[in-house]
Order: structure tokens, then sequence, then C-alpha cells
């Protein structure tokens, strides 16, 4: 009696595994990331004020601001005109 109610258990189990992830996803959501420019990566929450240096701005500064930017960036050694 014992072993058909843990069949029935699994197979329930199996069923609703199927049910919730239909195309075996497994349920992981893949973010993509942006599409970056040439000589541009894509960073993740990067300070505005530091993730990059610019023509205005050709020095890294020592104060950066607080702010967590998800964006694309220039890579390192090359400048941003504005």
């Amino acid at each position: 009696m014992r072993a058909p109610r843990i069949a029935l258990a699994a197979l329930v189990l199996a069923a609703c595994e199927v049910l919730a992830h239909p195309e075996g996803g497994g349920g992981v959501i893949e973010e993509s990331l942006p599409s970056c420019g040439p000589g541009e990566v894509f960073k993740e929450c990067e300070s505005t004020s530091c993730g990059e240096l610019s023509c205005a701005q050709p020095e890294p500064t020592d104060e950066c601001s607080r702010d967590c930017a998800y964006q694309c960036f220039c890579v390192r050694g090359l400048y941003r005109n504005s």
C-alpha cells in the first residue's frame, strides 16, 4: 500500500514540474545585456561620474557620485566626446 502512494506522489510532482516549465527552461529567466556600440562595454551599478573618462574630464576623480547606473560606458583607454 505504501509503494503505490510514493509512486503516485512522484508522478504528481513530475507532472507539476512539466506544467510549470513546459519548454524545459527550469524557471530560469535569462536577461540579455544591452548591445553597446564599438569601444563600449556594459557596466552594472557603476557611478556615472566615475564610469568613464571624457574629453571634458580626462583624469579620474577621487569623488564619485553615489548613483547606480546600468548602461554602456567607454572601455578603458577611450574617452567620450562630451
